[in-house]
C-alpha cells in the first residue's frame, strides 16, 4: 500500500505583548519578514493576533522535531524584534480583529464565535 509514511506538523502561535500578556494584532509585520525567511511555511490565521507555521514533509519524528524546533525559534525571534512574544492561547480572542487572508472567514467566525 504505502512504501513509507510521512508526517508534518502545524503549530499556531498567539502574538502577545510580553509585559501585559494581552494579544496583539501584529501578524502583518511578522508575516512580512517571515515570508522572506520561511516562504509558505508561515501563514496568517483568521484572528490577526495568530500566526501559523508548518514543517515540510518529514520522513520521521526526528526530522519533524528538528524542523518545528527551528520554526519556533525563527517565529519567536521575529516577534522579539518587534518587542512582542509568541505563545499558545491563554487570553480571550473575543476582541481581536479577524483577518481577510483565509476564505470562508465569515462562516468560520460565526461558527467559532461561541469559542472565542
Amino acid at each position: 500500500m504505502f512504501k513509507q509514511f510521512t508526517l508534518g506538523i502545524e503549530e499556531e502561535f498567539q502574538i502577545v505583548d510580553p509585559h501585559t500578556r494581552e494579544l496583539r494584532s501584529h501578524v502583518s509585520e511578522i508575516l512580512e519578514e517571515g515570508k522572506m525567511l520561511l516562504g509558505e511555511r508561515v501563514k496568517p490565521e483568521m484572528i490577526q493576533s495568530m500566526i501559523e507555521v508548518g514543517t515540510g514533509i518529514c520522513k520521521g519524528i526526528k526530522e519533524a522535531r528538528s524542523d518545528i524546533t527551528n520554526l519556533r525559534g525563527i517565529v519567536s525571534g521575529l516577534a522579539r524584534v518587534k518587542r512582542l512574544a509568541t505563545s499558545t492561547q491563554f487570553s480571550s480572542g473575543a476582541h481581536q480583529p479577524t483577518s481577510s487572508f483565509k476564505s470562508g472567514e465569515k462562516r468560520a467566525t460565526s461558527m467559532l464565535s461561541w469559542t472565542v
